[in-house]
């Protein structure tokens, strides 16, 4: 197609291309308007208004969608009015409604500006205007034939008319395309009908006018057919491909059958779930010979079928192979059709069946598979498997292909088990097998892996009688195969040789062994439970997706865990992705209870959401930790975020599902290098996004928790948390350093460096509290910045600690900020001489005296379960982190 494009410089920028007869040059986002193929049509008479069916038809290409804004100015009395049209992207025309009276007998131009994507295009149109000399005549108008049957493909009919002026113009069915050529100077034409797939039939009626005279028309029956008109007292005669190809687009209509079909190409099942077949097709005893080959699912002569549809006196032939749901006549139908379908073969993976694979109408036998077992175990003292193998009924056999096994196998359909005993000859390995309703009708190939091992010493895998492991073998080849059961491990065990279990959601004690040498994560999703149990001599190398040594996802429960070794991540870019040495997520309602950890943590050139115990909670129903200890190091050197010794990350997914962190101990160091580290906490390093006030500040708290290691990061750096959330009966006397003297999130505090919420009833003691000199922020005992809502620290205290120069006893600032009943005694400062002392609600009030039990006790402290007077003269918490038993395994 040739194109003759016009441009107009629109705010400097050009909007459209140019060309000549050699080179043609297009913009990416430039409309390409075809103006040398624009024409009129309908007929333009000086002194007569434009009739209906008077427009201009103008081709497009290049579109990218959405609409446009046609126009064009009055010229010689003709306009066309401003008007949207939607454009379909790439190639297209569009037909534009010409208005207006004619006023002079000369070849007129119509200048149509085009409004798209904020540009400016300008085609042009060429009209010549005519004069009626008898305006009082009659328009002769004669179309040769009166019908077209059978088109399939262009037809040409041929049509006289006089005046020879007049303007003969068409409307057709869908998907019928008509071309309109004539003589002006003798009135001879041709009309040039050209189907498309979706053609099935329908009158054309043409149009001939001249200026006030009153139109003629003609109109020709068309039709795909040779017969019929697609009801069911004359439904469509089908005698070839392209005619049964159009079922698909007449699915409320009626066919017959008027010879064997053999389709030369693939077919595409007819019917789909939003449209399904509802009309009716009559074999008349002839065969369609199809094939279908595809992975994808409702593979069939048919896809859907419809309540209200009819077949009958059909035969197939031919293949069908599909992924689920496959058959020979249907994929799926509500309406009980018939067919011969004995000459079909039928090849899927899921729902198979000889006619009708799925719906109300579904045929009795059916293969329907559910979970097929990756391997089965015959252990060492048994000689047979008697079990499921997925296939779910549906009356099928099953064909079994032993390979190199030497085992017997067979099927029972009614109890849905197989047998695999063994013989003389039997090895390990892969067996076959495909279940059948016929020689013709079958599914794919499944392989189950049949290992013989002494699976498991005793047991029956119930919580009364779990299954006995004593070894590597035992333990892995046990929660492979019953994943959902229970199992009790009796003997220590190495397992440097481990396979990261895929899933588990049965019950694995320990019973206080340890497993040693683990070098891949123990479990990829455990929504189960591991209790009681040692893993020592750790190493494992994290790539870009959650990383723990116990679970890399956890929505189930861990309780007196025991993890010690090194984990080392490098070289991924990962977000807010978990790295731990127990758990990489957690979500849902997990339980992390009487854990230790005394792993190195080693991260370089990534950014994992890292924490001693879980990396980072998300969709969250409730997560508790409870009870834990971190020892070890965390040691980081890529200016990472969100770092903490219990928990690196929580999400804001969730912000009422009260997540906590109680009852834990941290003893690590925690050191992050880099400029850009920020939000590091010595047990939780940030709290994302804004969150509501209050308790749960966020669905997380902290409380009963001790920090005694020592933490050093850029900025946001906090005892407890970076960026933080509600934190109550806490206790640090560990170190905190920031280190940067950039950045807006926080400074360094005691307790946290960015308040979300509350912090009340914390001690912070005997600490030493470093910071650089940052103007926004301040180094503080309790807090160094607000972080949204309006926290508040209450009844808290900083005793015998050190604080750098311009550090602030108890808030590090006032904006935003509020103290309640905080006390401090024994402070020091780095440089005396910068810090301005006053009993100020920044600093709170200095304790008169040493300050006693009674102090506390006043203050609401609980020293009969919670807290306990020490020797040094403070309170700290009475027995925070894991039970000496676990950390000790």
């Amino acid at each position: 197609m040739k194109k003759k494009i016009f441009s107009i410089i629109c705010a400097g920028a050009i909007f459209a291309a140019c060309e000549n007869a050699e080179q043609q040059t297009y913009y990416v986002d430039d409309l390409v308007l075809d103006t040398e193929h624009c024409i009129a049509e309908g007929s333009y008479v000086q002194g007569v208004a434009l009739a209906q069916d008077c427009k201009v038809v103008l081709r497009y290409e290049n579109a990218s969608g959405g609409t446009a804004e046609f126009s064009a100015p009055a010229s010689n009395g003709m306009r066309i009015d401003a008007q949207t049209v939607q454009l379909a992207k790439g190639s297209g025309s569009v037909d534009l409604k010409v208005s207006g009276t004619p006023l002079e007998l000369k070849l007129t131009y119509l200048q149509i500006n085009v409004k798209y994507n904020g540009a400016t295009y300008i085609s042009s149109v060429e009209i010549n205007v005519l004069e009626d000399l008898d305006p009082s005549g009659v328009i002769v108008f004669s179309v040769d034939g009166t019908s077209v049957l059978s088109l399939q493909d262009a037809v040409t009919v041929a049509f006289t008319v006089t005046p020879t002026m007049a303007a003969v113009s068409a409307t057709a069915p869908e998907g019928l395309r008509v071309s309109i050529a004539s003589d002006k100077s003798t009135g001879e034409g041709t009309i040039t009908l050209t189907p498309s797939a979706n053609y099935l039939s329908g009158d054309v009626t043409l149009t001939a006018s001249f200026g006030a005279r009153e139109a003629q028309k003609q109109t020709i029956a068309t039709s795909a057919f040779s017969a019929g008109d697609g009801t069911a007292a004359s439904p469509w005669i089908v005698s070839n491909e392209k005619t049964l190809d159009k079922l698909r687009y007449g699915t409320d209509k009626a066919f017959r059958l008027s010879s064997d079909i053999s389709v030369a190409s693939a077919w595409n099942p007819v019917g789909t779930a939003a449209s399904p077949f509802n009309g009716s097709l009559d074999g008349a005893g002839h065969s369609i010979d199809f094939s279908i080959s595809t992975s994808d699912s409702h593979a069939a002569f048919f896809g859907y079928v419809g309540a209200s549809a009819t077949v009958n006196s059909l035969v197939l032939k031919g293949s069908v192979e599909g992924g689920d749901y496959v058959a020979a006549l249907a994929a799926s139908s509500e309406a009980a059709i018939s067919a011969d379908v004995s000459g079909v073969s039928v090849l899927g993976d899921n729902h198979i069946a000889e006619k009708i694979a799925s719906g109300s109408a579904k045929d009795a036998r059916t293969i329907i598979f559910g979970e097929i077992p990756a391997r089965v175990n015959i252990t060492a003292i048994a000689t047979e498997y008697v079990g499921e193998i997925g296939l779910l009924g549906g009356d099928a056999d099953v064909v079994f292909d032993a390979g190199s096994t030497g085992l017997n196998c067979s099927f029972d359909k009614t109890t849905g088990n197989a047998t695999f005993a063994k013989t003389p000859s039997f090895v390990p390995g892969d067996i076959s097998f495909y279940a059948k309703l016929s020689d013709k009708v079958r599914s794919r190939s499944h392989v189950i892996g049949v290992t013989s091992k002494n699976m498991f010493e005793r047991g029956t895998g119930t919580p009364s009688d779990p299954y006995v492991v004593t070894d590597l073998d035992q333990l892995s080849a046990t929660m492979l195969t019953y994943p959902a059961s229970c199992i009790f491990l009796e003997e220590n065990a190495s397992i440097s040789g481990w396979e990261t279990l895929p899933s588990f959601s049965g019950t694995l004690d320990g019973g206080s062994h340890k497993l040693s040498g683990l070098k891949v994560p123990f479990i990829a999703n455990l929504s189960g439970t591991v209790k009681n149990i040692a893993f020592s001599e750790v190493d494992i190398t994290a790539g870009g997706t959650n990383t723990g040594a116990v679970a890399n996802l956890l929505s189930g429960s861990l309780s007196g865990v025991s993890v010690k070794g090194s984990i080392t991540a490098t070289s991924a870019n990962s977000g807010d992705t978990g790295l731990s040495a127990l758990v990489g997520q957690a979500e849902g309602s997990a339980s992390i209870t009487d854990c230790y950890s005394g792993v190195e943590i080693s991260v370089s050139g990534t950014n994992f959401a890292t924490g001693g115990v879980v990396g980072v909670i998300k969709s969250s129903g409730g997560i508790t930790i409870q009870n834990c200890t971190v020892e070890g190091a965390i040691n980081i050197t890529s200016g990472a975020t969100k770092v903490g010794g219990i928990l690196g990350r929580k999400t804001n997914a969730s912000q009422s599902s009260k997540d906590i962190i109680a009852d834990c101990l941290v003893a690590a160091a925690i050191n992050v290098s880099g400029s850009s580290s920020n939000m590091i906490g010595g047990v939780f390093g940030a709290l994302q996004g804004s969150t509501p006030s209050g308790d749960y500040v966020g669905g997380i708290t902290i409380v009963r928790t001790a920090f005694t290691g020592s933490v050093s990061a850029g900025t946001a750096v906090g005892g407890i948390c970076g960026v933080g959330c509600s934190v109550t009966d806490c206790f640090v006397s560990g170190s905190v350093q920031a280190t940067n003297n950039t950045g807006s999130t926080g400074g360094s505090a005691g307790m946290v460096a960015a308040a979300k919420g509350d912090v009340t009833r914390c001690v912070v003691a005997g600490s030493r509290i470093s910071g650089t000199n940052l103007s926004s922020f301040s180094t503080a005992g309790i807090i160094s910045k607000q972080n949204g809502n309006a926290p508040k620290a209450v009844s808290c205290a900083v005793i015998g600690a050190l604080l750098q120069a311009e550090g602030k006893t108890i808030l590090g600032a006032t904006a935003n900020l509020d103290g309640i009943d905080n006390k401090w005694w024994g402070v020091k400062y780095l440089d005396e001489t910068a810090y301005v002392s006053g009993n100020t609600v920044q600093d709170g009030n200095a304790f008169a005296a040493a300050p006693t039990q009674a102090d506390f006790e006043a203050l609401g402290y609980n020293f009969s379960s919670v807290w306990k007077w020490n020797a040094a003269g403070y309170p700290e918490l009475q027995n925070p982190g894991c039970p000496a038993q676990v950390k000790n395994m």
